[in-house]
């Protein structure tokens, strides 16, 4: 992989923890006298792919890993011992007049 390719994957990587914008083209078709198709209507609709928190985990948690801490425990009284993920979010500073 070359330095492109590395910024690349991050790129991808951080529009999936943020959430990113896809239009997508609605396209109407009609036949004409001939029985071809022809394009009657072209519409662009813009849509928003909301962030993953999967991924806002994976990446906290390696990017900045003594503010983000994943902490997995086992149950114990469970036949298929389970994994649990839980995030420790760093404190909230409020702002003055907050509250």
């Amino acid at each position: 992989m070359t330095r492109r390719d590395d910024e690349a994957a991050i790129r991808a990587c951080l529009e999936q923890v943020t959430g990113y914008d896809v239009t997508e083209a609605k396209l109407e078709y009609k036949a004409n006298e001939a029985g071809e198709l022809e394009l009657v209507k072209k519409t662009e609709i813009v849509k928003h792919i909301p962030g993953d928190f999967k991924a806002a985990e994976f990446w906290l948690t390696n990017r900045q890993p003594k503010l983000w801490k994943s902490i997995r425990q086992h149950q114990e009284d469970s036949a298929d011992r389970e994994e649990i993920g839980v995030v420790i979010l760093p404190p909230v500073e409020e702002e003055a007049g907050d509250g």
